[in-house]
């Protein structure tokens, strides 16, 4: 219910172009977010169990957080209205982080390292160079996710749990 809000939101998923054609003009770092109908359709069909989902996924987070139980990373709460795409551990530093996810993803345990640092992005580079941006830098190094899909099985999230753990 904001015309503001709506102008900027088409703008960047379109580029970020703006103008009343939309074309050349970019006053925004956009993407191209435009959604197929094939992936409105299926986006659709998910939305009928999304409550469900995201408390299977809370519910998974949760495990994790009761069970990790390993000095040399940490894992988090879950905070309320949180709406989970994969699960946070931090490690102590750096090659803590690199093992640790070497030995899940040699356990068929899929991890993904954190969002990096925006100043490190190559786009971004020359635009922060004269910045310092070390606590950004340093969960980059620090921190991976795994997931917490709403399929994994009991038997899933113990393996994950036992592997972390060791």
């Amino acid at each position: 219910n904001d015309d503001h809000a709506a102008t900027i939101m088409r703008s960047l998923k379109n580029h970020g172009r703006t103008g009343d054609n939309m074309l050349f003009e970019h006053s925004y770092i956009g993407s191209n977010y435009k959604t197929t109908e094939f992936s409105a359709a299926i986006c659709l069909e998910n939305m009928k169990n999304v409550d469900e989902t995201i408390k299977t996924r809370k519910d998974n987070c949760q495990y994790f957080y009761d069970n990790i139980d390993n000095g040399n990373c940490r894992a988090y709460p879950v905070p309320d209205g949180f709406s989970p795409l994969g699960y946070p551990i931090a490690c102590n530093d750096k090659v803590i982080k690199q093992e640790l996810t070497k030995k899940l993803n040699d356990n068929g345990i899929e991890t993904r390292g954190m969002f990096p640092c925006i100043a490190n992005q190559k786009a971004f580079k020359a635009m922060y160079s004269n910045k310092n941006f070390n606590v950004a830098s340093k969960m980059e190094d620090n921190l991976f996710y795994i997931g917490c899909h709403q399929y994994l099985s009991k038997e899933d999230k113990e393996k994950i749990v036992r592997v972390i753990n060791e």
